[in-house]
């Protein structure tokens, strides 16, 4: 075999986790979300191949598509936190 042929899987695996809709600060994920997310992290590995990227920029894209997958999860999270405490206002 050849020792390097997985090397940084996790790193696609929490990629694909995160893009899949689970959230990075603790929650429930699905199933159905993290088959999605490894769709498309595994369609973006390809797209790269296929166009030829260095394997260097490969691992920059894929770099900046999981901080753009923590950074919606961020902004997602924030989000429902502020709805929460607004619901919560709202109750008392």
């Amino acid at each position: 075999g050849q020792p390097a042929a997985n090397v940084n899987l996790e790193f696609d695996a929490i990629t694909a986790v995160i893009l899949g809709g689970t959230s990075f600060a603790g929650g429930v994920g699905s199933m159905f979300g993290t088959a999605l997310g490894i769709i498309l992290i595994q369609a973006f590995n390809t797209g790269l191949i296929m166009v030829n990227v260095d394997s260097f920029w490969q691992y920059v894209a894929r770099g900046a598509l999981l901080l753009f997958a923590l950074t919606s999860d961020y902004i997602r999270e924030t989000r429902r936190q502020k709805a929460l405490l607004e619901a919560s206002m709202k109750n008392a």
